[in-house]
C-alpha cells in the first residue's frame, strides 16, 4: 500500500492529524513537519479534495545520504521516474536544502533534473521538457544534514489555493490557516461565528464551507495527479460524485463579518459568492467601536491587524483597547479567539487568555489566544487622548 505525506502549516500538525483521523485515513504518523498516511491512490485523490489543513499531498519516492554531486546523481538515478510520465510531457524540480555539504538548492534541483531527463533519454531517445508553471510531473527534494528526501507532488498548486479568492485585501490570511484556527476553536458547526476584523472574509468563508460540507478541492480545475500515467479517471470521477453528495445546501447557521474598510467588505462579499456561501454570511462595514452582537449567542474568531501586517503598533494599541471595551460591555459569556502577532498588542486588551496556541501566519510567529468574556469591574471605558 503506498505511503503519502502531507506537510502541515507550522503549528497545525496536531490539527492536521485530527482532520486525517476524521477522514478515516489509515496508519497515520506524525513526522517532523506534517503527517504521513498509508492508503491507495483513491485515498490520495480524496484527501486532495477534502483536506482543509494540508499544504499539499506528497508521495515519498526515495531518501539517501549524499555529500558529493556525483553521489547525489547516482542515488537519484536509482529510482525509475519514467513510470510516472511519458517523454513528451513536462517536469519541474523544486529543492530546499539546509545544513548540507550540497547547500546550493538550485544546484540540487538542477542535478535532480539532469538525472531524471537522462533516464528518459537513455530509455526512449527523448526527454521531457521543463515547465516551471504547469508541469506534468512535479518533484520536490528536501535536504537536511546531508540526508535527502525526494517526493512526487500529487497536488500541484498548494491546496490553500482554493480558487474562490480572486481578490484580497492587505495581508490576507491563508485559507489553510483560517481552517486550522476554526478547528483549534473546537467549533461545533452550530454556533454562529463572528469576525469583527474580517478583511477579505477568509475565516468566515472557510467556516461556511465546513457547515455546508463543501470540499475545498472542489473549486480547483487541476490536480497534479491527473497528469500521471497511473491516473484512474473513473475512480476520480466516482470520488468527486461521492464528495459532492456530502454537500448540505440547507444550513440554518449564519456568519457575520465586519470591517471598517469598505473595499475589504466588497472583496469579502465577492469571495463568498464565488465560494457559494454568500447566502450564509452577512458582511457589513463597521468600526470596532460600533461592534455589537449580531446574534443572541456566538463565538468570535478574528485576526486583528498588528504592526508587521499594517500600520504602527502604537496606533493600533487603541484599536485593541476599543475592541476589549466592546467585548466587555456587550459580549458577556462569549468565547473570543484572537490571532495575535504582537505580544504588546495582546497585553493592551487587558484580558487573560485561557488557552494559547503557537501558529505562524506566513513567517510571522503568532499566538492564537482564547478569552472567555465576563463583564465585571474591569469593563471601565478607556478613552482615547482628546476624547
Amino acid at each position: 500500500m503506498p505511503v503519502f505525506y502531507a506537510p502541515a502549516p507550522r503549528g497545525l500538525k496536531e490539527v492536521l492529524f485530527n482532520e486525517f483521523t476524521e477522514l478515516k485515513l489509515k496508519k497515520l504518523t506524525k513526522v517532523a513537519s506534517g503527517v504521513s498516511f498509508e492508503g491507495s491512490w483513491a485515498d490520495c485523490y480524496r484527501v486532495n479534495l477534502q483536506s482543509r489543513i494540508a499544504n499539499r499531498i506528497l508521495k515519498p519516492l526515495t531518501n539517501f545520504i549524499a555529500y558529493e554531486p556525483d553521489e547525489f546523481y547516482r542515488h537519484i538515478s536509482k529510482h525509475d521516474f519514467t513510470k510516472y510520465i511519458d517523454p513528451n510531457q513536462s517536469l519541474r524540480v523544486e529543492a530546499s536544502v539546509t545544513e548540507s555539504k550540497l547547500r546550493d538548492q538550485r544546484f540540487v534541483a538542477l542535478k535532480t533534473k539532469d538525472a531524471i531527463v537522462d533516464q528518459f533519454r537513455d530509455k526512449f531517445g527523448e526527454r521531457p521538457s521543463v515547465d516551471k508553471e504547469r508541469a506534468d510531473l512535479s518533484i520536490h527534494v528536501y535536504g537536511s544534514r546531508n540526508e535527502f528526501y525526494v517526493y512526487l507532488d500529487t497536488s500541484g498548486d498548494p491546496l490553500l489555493q482554493r480558487g474562490y479568492r480572486k481578490e484580497t485585501n492587505q495581508a490576507p490570511l491563508k485559507e489553510t490557516l483560517a481552517a486550522g484556527l476554526i478547528h483549534l476553536a473546537q467549533w461545533d458547526k452550530q454556533t454562529p461565528i463572528v469576525d469583527p476584523f474580517c478583511g477579505s472574509g477568509t475565516i468566515l468563508i472557510e467556516a461556511a464551507l465546513m457547515a455546508r460540507q463543501i470540499a475545498p478541492g472542489g473549486f480547483r480545475k487541476h490536480f497534479a495527479f491527473e497528469k500521471l500515467k497511473n491516473f484512474d479517471a473513473p475512480t476520480f470521477d466516482k470520488i468527486m460524485e461521492e464528495v459532492s453528495d456530502l454537500e448540505t445546501p440547507d444550513v440554518s447557521i449564519k456568519f457575520y463579518g465586519f470591517d471598517q474598510d469598505r473595499e475589504s467588505i466588497r472583496i469579502a462579499k465577492a469571495n463568498a459568492k464565488r465560494a457559494g456561501v454568500d447566502d450564509l454570511i452577512e458582511f457589513k462595514q463597521r468600526d470596532i467601536t460600533q461592534f455589537t452582537p449580531p446574534a443572541p449567542k456566538g463565538i468570535i474568531i478574528t485576526n486583528p491587524p498588528y504592526g508587521m501586517r499594517m500600520g504602527d503598533n502604537a496606533q493600533l494599541e487603541w484599536v485593541y483597547k476599543d475592541f476589549a471595551h466592546v467585548l466587555k460591555e456587550h459580549f458577556n459569556n462569549w468565547d473570543t479567539w484572537i490571532l495575535s502577532g504582537s505580544q504588546d498588542l495582546s497585553k493592551s486588551l487587558g484580558l487573560k487568555a485561557s488557552e494559547r496556541h503557537q501558529v505562524f501566519n506566513g513567517r510571522i510567529e503568532c499566538r492564537y489566544l482564547k478569552y472567555h468574556i465576563k463583564k465585571g469591574s474591569y469593563s471601565t471605558r478607556v478613552f482615547r487622548k482628546g476624547e
